[in-house]
């Protein structure tokens, strides 16, 4: 690979999270059945890529990154999933200082970052 030319981890992480809900579930009815084996198929992938991974997070930081993805699937090209879906999740006030800190570092560039960056601000003052 050529100087410049990294790929980050989130990027990775999104190629493969892409491949799959393409492989599973494009052009299937959109139904309440079929939103739950999505978010489910993104919670399994991305526990399985932390798993095998040096960077650990919580049970609960796992749950709050997969409904990120989850939330931002297009439907239809001008729908969001989380217009379609409510979902009970955890914020990034109930996740420890950790994950925040590792979520910010591996996640700073996506549109997860600023939020992310607040909440480790929010606490380095506190």
């Amino acid at each position: 690979m050529s100087e410049g030319k990294h790929i980050r981890f989130h990027q990775l992480l999104e190629t493969h999270l892409n491949s799959i809900i393409q492989k599973r579930f494009v052009n299937r009815a959109l139904t309440p059945e079929m939103m739950r084996e999505m978010r489910n198929a993104i919670h399994e992938t991305i526990g399985g890529v932390f798993a095998k991974s040096s960077h650990k997070l919580s049970a609960n930081a796992l749950t709050w990154l997969g409904d990120q993805y989850f939330k931002a699937i297009k439907i239809n090209d001008d729908q969001l999933m989380s217009d379609t879906v409510v979902i009970n999740e955890y914020t990034l006030t109930e996740l420890e200082f950790n994950d925040i800190q590792l979520l910010r570092n591996l996640f700073s560039g996506t549109r997860m970052g600023p939020e992310l960056n607040e909440e480790l601000q929010r606490r380095s003052v506190s």
